[in-house]
């Protein structure tokens, strides 16, 4: 019964060692996953934005026939000028628009996304626009649907 007691010891302190990998191994799993579900919610919320500048930009180019030239949102004109809050950027990414492009940059070191671009490209037709948003770096799985490249 000695020899069994050293034994089961040894047995016991492997199975809290492989309960300990397996607990930190979860903790992150999980984790790593919340941070997706936020990058990808970051992801749709910037392009909800775009699709809002993209109708007030269809409608600029129905009426001049043109597309503006430059244009710069950041989250700091709502602050500003309350009249330009409909067209600040949410927190974590900039917005500009040159010759009607929409590129949206976010801010580096968050996450996945840091640094990284979604653009969506007019294409004039028949006096209307029509748009490509497949641009930019973004990986596919934090886009929305319709702007994979796949």
């Amino acid at each position: 019964m000695t020899q069994g007691a050293p034994l089961r010891k040894r047995w016991y302190n492997v199975s809290l060692v492989l309960l300990a990998l397996l607990a930190v191994w979860l903790i992150v799993v999980f984790f790593g996953e919340v941070q997706k579900r936020d990058d990808r919610t970051r992801a749709a919320a910037a392009h909800q934005r775009a699709t809002a500048l993209r109708a007030d930009l269809d409608a600029y180019y129905e009426k001049n026939r043109r597309l503006p030239r430059r244009i710069e949102l950041s989250v700091t004109h709502a602050l500003d000028d309350p009249k330009q809050a409909s067209n600040a950027a949410a927190p974590g990414y900039d917005i500009t628009v040159d010759d009607g492009t929409i590129t949206i940059t976010f801010t580096p070191g968050q996450s996945k996304l840091g640094g990284k671009t979604l653009v969506y490209r007019p294409h004039p037709k028949d006096g209307k626009l029509e748009w490509d948003c497949r641009g930019g770096n973004v990986e596919d799985e934090y886009r929305v649907p319709e702007c994979r490249n796949k």
